[in-house]
């Protein structure tokens, strides 16, 4: 074998090598490549399906507490509402068992009379304040007795 027959073998080998080369990224990029960047998104949208699933579900967990809450708050108060209505039930009643003891005043002096008769004024009392007439009066620290 001659030095030109070595320098045409080498060239030949050269070029196999590049047109290899060449083949195997044309084959990578058409086949391989798109393959796994799709097995990727596939991958990522069920990674991704799986935290909004889990977040939702989250949400929902908050939503049935605050509405639970909110629940809660609204029966309190249809039920305080509805004390307050007994309360002023038993205000009117009280003020109509005060007219009908009323004496009649005719032929004689007047007589002062508080102007809020007593069991009005408890009444009243009990229904502006809530649950409680009147609360205790708050005692001194023992260290000032």
């Amino acid at each position: 074998m001659g030095a030109f027959e070595a320098i045409k073998a080498g060239v030949f080998i050269l070029a196999g090598m590049a047109l290899g080369w060449l083949f195997s990224s044309a084959y990578s990029g058409a086949v391989t490549v798109p393959a796994a960047r799709e097995a990727g998104r596939v991958e990522e949208r069920i990674g991704w399906q799986t935290r909004q699933a889990a977040a939702e579900a989250r949400a929902r967990q908050a939503q049935a507490e605050a509405q639970s809450s909110i629940d809660a708050i609204e029966r309190e108060y249809y039920e305080r509402d509805k004390g307050r209505a007994l309360q002023i039930d038993a205000l009117e009643t009280a003020l109509e068992k005060e007219r009908a003891n009323e004496p009649s005043s005719a032929g004689r002096a007047c007589v002062c009379r508080p102007a809020i008769p007593r069991g009005v004024r408890d009444a009243l009392d009990a229904a502006g304040r809530g649950a409680a007439a009147r609360p205790a009066p708050a005692k001194p620290p023992a260290a000032l007795r």
